[in-house]
């Protein structure tokens, strides 16, 4: 990217779409260790966690209206709330690429040039 033009802005925040990914493996990825007890508390949690991180990060760090950062927080939520480990499919491929994170690679060149 030339120096002077603005960065990519994508839909979710990139801390929006590590937390989601963060959240749901944190809670399910590991599932098959329990024998699944606690589901269902498990799902709510994360969902209530995941929820409100993404709509705090959206909200402060975004700019976003209220009801975006809702809309975003609530499929945030949903996706880590999801009972299963969503990281490998075309969920966990969608979430990096609406945040940005599939091109950190080039984003973290971008950052290290300018603070040459």
């Amino acid at each position: 990217m030339p120096p002077g033009e603005p960065e990519r802005k994508t839909w979710l925040h990139p801390l929006s779409g590590g937390a989601i990914l963060l959240f749901d493996n944190l809670f399910f990825g590991g599932e098959l260790l329990t024998f699944e007890m606690g589901l269902v508390p498990l799902c709510l949690l994360a969902f209530l966690i995941t929820t409100i991180l993404v709509f705090v990060i959206q909200r402060q760090l975004r700019g976003d209206t209220t009801s975006a950062c809702a809309k975003k927080a609530l499929f945030g939520g949903v996706i880590a709330g999801f009972p299963t480990s969503l990281s490998g499919t075309v969920v966990g491929g969608a979430v990096l690429m609406l945040s940005g994170l599939n091109s950190w690679k080039e984003w973290l060149a971008r950052k290290r040039l300018k603070r040459i």
